[in-house]
């Protein structure tokens, strides 16, 4: 039988494959820094993207212009939050692929077992609206809260959404942020996909967290087009 010798333009050429597709599996996994002690973690940070319904509303963005535009004004907000004392930073993509901010509480120090905010995230969450949503008025807001699987499903649910709805109410209310702007308060309990895992088992004490994403609001997108 005779043998086929492969070339050394297909030898490369598979070996280049092999590269590129090395350097895109470690890109997807690469956790934002805050996040970078952590070997394995959920699909909701290492994938950098927010859950795919936040922002379904959102104008999409085509031109490069616009993408470069809102990119700038992000790394802004992204900067005076990264000031904040006691507060956890890191990126996020929107679905227009847009720099996004996520900001994660840990829930155990930020609600009490009726799942209303303690004093001292009370606090932090004042001075994030101060410093942060009021200074950056064209920012469209998100409110994620998440468990462990710990207990049972549907009451880890309806905690989360109490725990989200907490939130939002502290927001609009004490802090005087615009309803209008928070354009989504979800709680999605111990969803496996958004589960924190390290060496394949989860966190649980990482996994209770509630997230406040800030993003391109539909003014922001709208004067990158003007």
């Amino acid at each position: 039988m005779k043998t086929l010798k492969p070339s050394i333009t297909v030898l490369c050429l598979g070996l280049a494959l092999v590269g590129c597709s090395r350097h895109t599996l470690e890109h997807e996994n690469r956790a934002p820094a805050s996040y970078m002690n952590m070997p394995s973690i959920g699909k909701l940070i290492t994938s950098l993207k927010m859950p795919s319904n936040i922002t379904m509303a959102q104008p999409e963005v085509s031109e490069e212009r616009a993408r470069i535009t809102i990119k700038n004004k992000m790394e802004e907000v992204v900067g005076a939050a990264s000031a904040l004392e006691n507060i956890e930073v890191s990126n996020a993509l929107d679905r227009n692929s847009c720099k996004a901010l996520r900001i994660t509480f840990d829930n155990e120090t930020t609600f009490d077992d009726k799942a209303e905010l303690r004093s001292e995230a009370k606090s932090r969450m004042k001075e994030l609206a101060d410093k942060l949503l009021k200074r950056f008025a064209n920012c469209d807001v998100a409110i994620c809260s998440f468990t462990n699987t710990q207990g049972k499903a549907d009451a880890n649910l309806a905690q989360s959404q109490r725990r989200a709805d907490a939130v939002k109410a502290f927001l609009t209310g004490t802090c005087g942020i615009d309803a209008s702007r928070i354009t989504h308060t979800t709680g999605y309990g111990s969803t496996s996909e958004y589960l924190i895992r390290e060496n394949g088992k989860e966190d649980n004490k990482k996994s209770q967290r509630t997230e406040i994403y800030l993003y391109a609001g539909k003014k922001m997108i709208l004067d990158t087009k003007k």
